[in-house]
């Protein structure tokens, strides 16, 4: 390579590094007598944005700037209180709140970190507080009011520790069934959306069939894997692709689709998974990834 054009490149790269340190905010000093790692993230969550001049409209409208910050914000949240999150969120957006663009700002960021499950700092728990903080800085009928209203209602179905909604399927051998019917003292159900045109899900069921754990489990009794396709399907081709899945595995559809059009499920995207205890309450809702153990998993809830 070119020497003059090396030496451009690590100018280059310089530049870009010097750019993104002076949108860094400074991370707040924790003081030397918070030594429990809870007490020091609470800490950090509520003077997080201490170091922030909010009457610079150009930085709090600044996409790039807010986006890194918020992110190192969000980053932390899953490792405090519900308290410190649910307080430095009301105390972040009351000052965003001021400027109605940066207020949209912080909205779309949200959503797309906190809310999407590709994001690395997807955190559900997180995410609804903030749709809580949010729906109280705009007005009743405005159309953000509407949206975090339904995303609410859609966080509120199925959530940890409710009973999870009953629905009716076919299974591949013709019958009519329901969830409840499906799960048995002592085994940890787990529950997966699919469909069989989706290429993740292929993925995520050669993975199940391949794990000699999962296996193991449904030998026990310990575990089900119970798959069921929400949405209306063409019954000849859902059959084709069911006969190909494990004889141990629950493998059934919707009639109708009416999971899917009556949202009994929260369903941002397919696989979605779901982990039903034996009495139905719902121990892991919507997993991006599964437990190594999902029994132990289960019984440490």
């Amino acid at each position: 390579m070119n020497p003059r054009t090396l030496l451009t490149i690590i100018a280059l790269h310089i530049a870009a590094v010097m750019v993104q340190a002076q949108q860094l905010l400074p991370l707040p000093s924790v003081p030397s007598d918070l030594t429990v790692p809870m007490q020091r993230a609470d800490y950090i969550m509520r003077h997080f944005w201490d170091a922030m001049d909010w009457n610079d409209t150009c930085a709090a409208r600044n996409s790039a700037f807010m986006e890194i910050n918020m992110v190192n914000f969000f980053s932390i949240a899953p490792h405090a209180s519900s308290d410190a999150v649910t307080s430095s969120f009301r105390d972040f957006a009351a000052h965003a709140a001021a400027d109605s663009i940066s207020l949209q700002l912080v909205a779309e960021l949200s959503h797309r970190y906190l809310g999407e499950r590709q994001s690395p700092v997807y955190h559900e728990p997180s995410y609804e507080i903030m749709c809580r903080v949010l729906a109280d800085c705009y007005q009743p009928q405005s159309p953000q009011r509407v949206y975090l209203d339904y995303a609410l209602q859609t966080l509120a179905k199925n959530r940890h520790g409710t009973r999870a909604a009953d629905f009716t399927f076919i299974d591949r051998h013709g019958r009519t069934r329901t969830l409840f019917s499906t799960l048995r003292q002592g085994t940890v159900t787990l529950l997966i959306f699919f469909d069989p045109d989706c290429s993740d899900c292929h993925t995520l069921t050669a993975a199940l069939t391949r794990d000699s754990s999962i296996a193991r489990q449904i030998t026990d009794g310990t575990l089900a894997v119970t798959l069921i396709t929400p949405f209306d399907t063409d019954p000849a081709a859902w059959q084709r692709y069911a006969d190909t899945l494990p004889t141990a595995w629950t493998v059934g559809y919707s009639p109708l689709g009416q999971i899917d059009t009556d949202e009994l499920y929260d369903l941002p995207a397919i696989p979605s998974i779901y982990l039903p205890a034996p009495d139905g309450t719902v121990i892991h809702r919507n997993l991006t990834t599964l437990p190594s153990d999902l029994t132990n998993t289960a019984t440490q809830q």
